[in-house]
């Protein structure tokens, strides 16, 4: 087989993961279910006029030329803004290049973020992992993961909760040695140190989404954002949106 054949190849493998639901614009690459690389972009709430350029760039450095097997976003929740960035941005790399598309929660994809990089340090594996993101007017997204005593993997012990900053605390307690990663700088007293902490979940994004591809899964063309928050989003009015001068 040529080289050109065999980087052809590889690139059918390989899913491009993004997560924007966040302050940090998060990248990774996933051959054959292996991380090969992530980029974490922290330049704050400037997703939509950086996105794609940070896409490009990151592709090109790799010597990625070639349409890729699959995109993994992260859905939410997070900031409303970002979460529909990432999607249409997926979406239409999806029909550019004519691949499958993926959406894989925010915080199960930050929990396997944690998990990941934990195993790439040779660090021992959690307890619990409790991702938190910062949902802004003093609420936090959080959920928490326990390892699978027989694979190791990660399974959920709750869902996705919107709490307060007493909430959250009364959560870690509950969870002795619970590690919190996340891109914010949230404090919480009791927990253990997170190797991601100040990093997106782009690569537990990949990495789930790699698997969800893997299997034939992929998004309904429609599938839009998981808000959590959805009362903030707007209430549809009873009366018309625009009103004509008496």
């Amino acid at each position: 087989m040529s080289m050109t054949e065999t980087h052809a190849a590889d690139l059918n493998r390989t899913v491009l993961s993004i997560d924007t639901s966040g302050p940090i614009l998060g990248l990774a690459l996933v051959e054959n279910g292996e991380l090969r690389g992530h980029r974490e972009d922290r330049q704050g709430m400037r997703h939509t006029e950086n996105l794609l350029p940070v896409i490009e760039m990151f592709l090109t450095e790799r010597h990625i030329t070639g349409p890729l097997g699959g995109v993994a976003v992260a859905r939410g929740p997070g900031s409303f803004t970002g979460l529909r960035i990432a999607m249409a941005t997926a979406k239409a790399l999806g029909l550019a290049w004519q691949c499958p598309v993926v959406s894989v929660g925010t915080l199960h994809s930050m929990a396997e973020t944690e998990r990941l990089l934990r195993l790439r340090e040779g660090k021992a594996a959690a307890p619990a992992v409790m991702p938190v993101l910062d949902a802004r007017k003093q609420r936090y997204y959080t959920a928490v993961f326990v390892p699978d005593p027989a694979t190791g993997a990660l399974k959920r012990a709750t869902d996705d909760l919107d709490v307060s900053m007493v909430q959250l605390q009364y959560l870690a307690e509950s969870y002795p040695g619970v590690c919190l990663p996340g891109p914010d700088d949230v404090t919480v007293s009791g927990g253990s140190a997170a190797v991601a902490e100040g990093i997106s979940g782009a690569v537990g994004a990949g990495v789930l989404g790699a698997r969800l591809i893997g299997r034939g899964v992929q998004d309904d063309p429609y599938a839009g954002p998981h808000y959590l928050r959805t009362e903030d989003i707007g209430v549809r009015k009873k009366g018309p949106r625009f009103r004509s001068e008496p």
